[in-house]
């Protein structure tokens, strides 16, 4: 059931900020509440959240979930407590296996992701009170401006990265806080801390809905699509470019499927003509030559294997820590967060010293912090944390998202593409990072939960 937006209320409005601040990590005035809640409050929409479920909780008709959604939020619910659930009881095992270890006690160590898990399901939840009280047009405009922001941002970065009006950036970025000073970027990061998550925010967000948007008629999309390519080379990530690249393929894939032979033809014609002509202008201008394509080039297909880099290295190492805590306990995992028990024998060592790699870091960081630490990646530290049944427990999920999705794809309008592209997208880079607090990406996984009547998913391709 879709609520009008007639009150305009605090409680719509709570929610209109919601979607706009996704991609915004904490601002200065609220820094302080990272010192409480720590990486929980990374995000501003940690602040709205907690409003939003309150005024929730107190409106006419309390948390009503909908009955065309229970089911899809119980299968949630039932999932992230059995995973907690599931890591309290391997607390327990590993306590009398191993005792404490780092003068810490695993029950301790376990808590932070416990809590991401909940966040998660406050994350859900909320997601459903949003679409509830705003309309399709409404979040579909504020999704649109939330782009066009994220852009001027991008172009100010690439700005500041070139030496261009970086002390006005610097003075902006100090005063709002949750923004990198130039200093400390040699390659765009947007919103997020490294360049690594802006090809999350990209990939997983801006791309995925402004190729619905393209998909569902907008054709003026097309113009930001192109715009942001120059943001995308400056992130020099190979995350951003492996993403773009799943992302435009699935674009194509749905583009060709909706559309007869001839007509996709010319729309990824019209696509690729821009991006074509930009290339030429700039290579003429010098600003692109051989060096740059090649790094590209290297960046989207050889990084991901060369065992001569150290930050492909670096990025390797959770994996093999964490099958190697698979192994130790395949059938329910060790307990998400209690990886750090297995670090020191499954850590390669013989890679501390590779030129380029923070390994030398981490590895002192580990030990000299006396934390137990944990998977580091959001899939691998789910296989190695909760095993083979957790497995089933995240297949069964998907099945129920992807089978709610399907069920509703004529009432979601664009949102039915964004969530295919942008889903996808968020398993890639949960292969590789974290996910806690990124509620843009959350946000995206929680599209299936809309359902809105079909004539209100038209009209809005100038949005």
């Amino acid at each position: 059931m879709n609520y009008s937006e007639d009150s305009r209320g605090a409680e719509v409005y709570i929610a209109k900020l919601y979607v706009f601040l996704l991609p915004f990590r904490m601002i200065m005035p609220f820094e302080f509440l990272k010192d409480i809640f720590g990486p929980l409050a990374n995000y501003i929409d940690t602040i709205f959240l907690l409003i939003g479920v309150i005024l929730w909780m107190g409106s006419n008709r309390g948390i009503t979930i909908g009955a065309k959604n229970v089911r899809l939020f119980h299968t949630i619910r039932n999932s992230i407590f059995y995973l907690n659930l599931s890591s309290v009881l391997m607390a327990c095992v590993i306590y009398g296996m191993y005792g404490d270890y780092n003068n810490k006690s695993p029950f301790i160590a376990i808590m932070p992701m416990i809590l991401f898990y909940f966040q998660y399901l406050l994350m859900f939840l909320y997601n459903i009170r949003v679409f509830q009280i705003l309309s399709y047009r409404t979040i579909v405009c504020i999704i649109s401006k939330v782009c066009w922001t994220l852009l001027v941002i991008a172009y100010i970065q690439v700005s500041a990265l070139l030496g261009i009006g970086s002390s006005i950036y610097d003075l902006f970025a100090g005063i709002i806080g949750g923004f990198v000073p130039s200093e400390d970027f040699y390659k765009i990061p947007l919103t997020a801390s490294e360049a690594a998550g802006a090809g999350g925010l990209l990939g997983i967000f801006v791309y995925p809905f402004l190729y619905a948007r393209y998909i569902y008629g907008d054709k003026k999309s097309l113009y930001q699509i192109v715009l942001w390519l120059i943001p995308l080379y400056f992130t020099l990530s190979s995350t951003a470019y492996i993403l773009f690249f799943v992302d435009t393929l699935l674009f194509i894939h749905i583009l060709y499927k909706k559309t007869n032979g001839i007509k996709v033809i010319f729309r990824i014609a019209s696509i690729c003509i821009l991006p074509i002509l930009l290339i030429f202008i700039l290579s003429g201008l010098g600003i692109l030559n051989t060096e740059v394509w090649d790094g590209i080039s290297y960046m989207l297909f050889d990084k991901a294997t060369d065992a001569d880099n150290g930050s492909t290295v670096s990025r390797t190492v959770p994996y093999i820590i964490n099958w190697g805590c698979f192994t130790e306990m395949p059938f329910m995992g060790v307990g998400n967060g209690l990886q750090g028990y297995f670090y020191d024998k499954y850590f390669p060592v013989h890679l501390l010293k590779l030129s380029g790699s923070d390994l030398g870091m981490f590895y002192e960081r580990i030990h000299e912090s006396g934390t137990i630490a944990n998977g580091a990646c959001f899939l691998p530290g789910y296989f190695s944390g909760y095993g083979i049944v957790g497995i089933f427990v995240l297949i069964n999920f998907i099945m129920k998202l992807r089978r709610e999705r399907k069920n509703k794809a004529a009432s979601m309008g664009l949102f039915n593409e964004m969530f295919i592209i942008g889903s996808v997208a968020f398993l890639i880079m949960s292969v590789s990072s974290e996910m806690y607090c990124l509620y843009y990406a959350w946000f995206v996984l929680s599209l299936p939960f809309m359902s809105f009547k079909r004539n209100n998913t038209k009209g809005i391709q100038s949005a």
